[in-house]
């Protein structure tokens, strides 16, 4: 469920926060244009808001390790290590819970099998279970992460924004984008 400015307002999510619950959100993220990129990030936002109003406490290592500067996703070796990354914190928090919506994208996958290789618990979840058309799921997170100017004051929102990003030339060296020290390009 994703609640409004003024649901949140009203709510005292600072009480009894030692019985909170920590958890793993798997959501997709990986897309082939920056455009379904951008949807899955915005619909990770609102699974990370979907926890905290559940009196959770959510963890998404895609929605931190894809950052631009950190990993890279479309790089195979980048995307294997931060799943990994994902993977290895596992143990530390109290269960995963599988954002359904989009249906289960390959990395999910790969979460639910390294989840059951350690008997780890596991929830499905949706959003909308209302919705079964997939154009009519991707409508309503768009409407739901589109706020007007003065929902969030100063809030620029751009960065929502997943465009295409400068394609860097990277080391051939070190793999550091743009120059270094060891880099051939002048």
């Amino acid at each position: 469920m994703v609640y409004c400015k003024l649901e949140r307002d009203n709510m005292n999510l600072t009480e009894n926060v030692e019985s909170r619950r920590f958890v793993i959100v798997e959501s997709p993220y990986a897309g082939t244009t920056a455009k379904e990129i951008n949807l899955n990030l915005r619909y990770l936002r609102l699974c990370m808001n979907d926890c905290i109003m559940r009196g959770e406490v959510p963890y998404a290592s895609h929605g931190l390790y894809t950052q631009r500067g950190v990993l890279r996703d479309n790089v195979p070796g980048d995307r294997k290590l931060g799943m990994n990354c994902g993977f290895a914190v596992r143990e530390r928090f109290d269960f995963s819970a599988f954002y359904t919506d989009l249906n289960l994208s390959s990395g999910m996958d790969d979460g639910v099998a390294d989840g059951d290789s350690k008997s780890f618990p596991k929830e499905y979840r949706k959003l909308f279970p209302e919705l079964t058309d997939m154009e009519a799921i991707r409508a309503e997170i768009i409407k739901r992460t589109t706020f007007p100017a003065d929902h969030y004051p100063g809030w620029d929102d751009s960065v929502w924004d997943v465009s295409e990003p400068k394609k860097p030339h990277y080391c051939q060296a070190c793999n550091h984008p743009n120059n270094c020290e060891y880099s051939t390009r002048n």
